[in-house]
């Protein structure tokens, strides 16, 4: 994969909105064709996950989803507190969900993968905090048409 040179990162979001995001961006990456992510647990649950070397694991995006929910379910970590890493080669991209309860978003160019996510989380009015230039040429105003929203 090539260099990630531009990161977007929302505002810190509740639980829910972390798992609500997951699972679009996941169904997002299916409707574009995505087979195939690499997931990565990060810490402090890949502490509890994996036996030795943290690896990310090429999974599907239906694999994906299933596997966050277990790994919650049985304890091992949590979403907006821990760190959870998912890759997509094809569009050159990732999502980066924090153990400080927001996204990152990395990418090398913007595609229509990204353009999706950022388009919801303006949506969203999850990009309060953001006053990245990258954003603002990508987004080609839209940021700045949300932040005056009250």
């Amino acid at each position: 994969m090539n260099a990630m040179i531009a990161e977007i990162i929302t505002d810190p979001l509740q639980g829910r909105d972390l798992r609500h995001d997951l699972g679009v961006s996941l169904a997002g990456m299916k409707a574009l064709g995505v087979a195939e992510v690499s997931l990565l647990f990060g810490f402090s649950w890949g502490s509890r996950i994996y036996e030795k070397a943290w690896e990310e694991l090429p999974v599907s995006p239906d694999q994906a989803q299933a596997l966050v929910r277990r790994a919650e379910k049985q304890g091992f970590g949590r979403l907006g507190d821990d760190n959870l890493y998912l890759t997509v080669e094809k569009f050159n991209l990732r999502l980066q969900y924090s153990h400080e309860a927001d996204i990152h978003l990395s990418f090398n160019t913007p595609n229509r993968l990204v353009h999706d996510i950022l388009d919801r989380w303006a949506a969203m009015q999850w990009l309060c905090y953001n006053q990245s230039r990258v954003l603002e040429k990508v987004m080609d105003g839209a940021c700045r048409q949300n932040r005056s929203a009250p």
